[in-house]
Formats: structure tokens, C-alpha cells, sequence
């Protein structure tokens, strides 16, 4: 496997890194008239449940509710006997 020659310098390391670095995330205003509350783009909002116009709470409290069953203290699949 192949080593460096020489050692990398500090700034030549920090100008290579200089990309890396966090955006925050893009927000905008919600499209409907009643909420125009603050959400990432191109997702439902999670107050109003809507998108583009259209209503998506209900399944917004479909996913919710499956997620708890989910997460819902259960059976351990590990004690299961195939």
C-alpha cells in the first residue's frame, strides 16, 4: 500500500476539507393559506399535513400509529422458535 512522502501540512489539509462542511437546511413556507408555517422543501408539512395542495394527514396518523405499534413493547424475535 502506498505512504505519503512527506507529511501533510495543516493547510493543505484544511483547504482540502474546505467543502466539508454542514448547510443548513433549506427552509420554506408552507402553500397553504392557513399554516404557512416553516418546512423542508419538497416534503408534507407536519403541522397541516398538507402537500402541494393536497390533504395528507390521514396518512400522516396511519404512519404514526404504525410506527408506535412498531416500537411497541412486544414480543422479542429472538425468543421466537422458528
Amino acid at each position: 500500500m502506498a505512504n505519503p512522502k512527506y507529511k501533510t501540512s495543516r493547510s493543505k489539509t484544511r483547504r482540502r476539507r474546505s467543502h466539508l462542511k454542514l448547510t443548513p437546511p433549506q427552509l420554506v413556507a408552507c402553500s397553504n393559506k392557513d399554516c404557512k408555517e416553516l418546512k423542508l422543501s419538497h416534503r408534507v408539512c407536519p403541522s397541516c399535513g398538507t402537500y402541494n395542495g393536497r390533504d395528507y394527514s390521514s396518512f400522516l396518523h396511519i404512519k404514526l400509529n404504525y410506527r408506535k405499534e412498531k416500537d411497541s413493547p412486544g414480543v422479542n424475535r429472538s425468543e421466537v422458535e422458528l
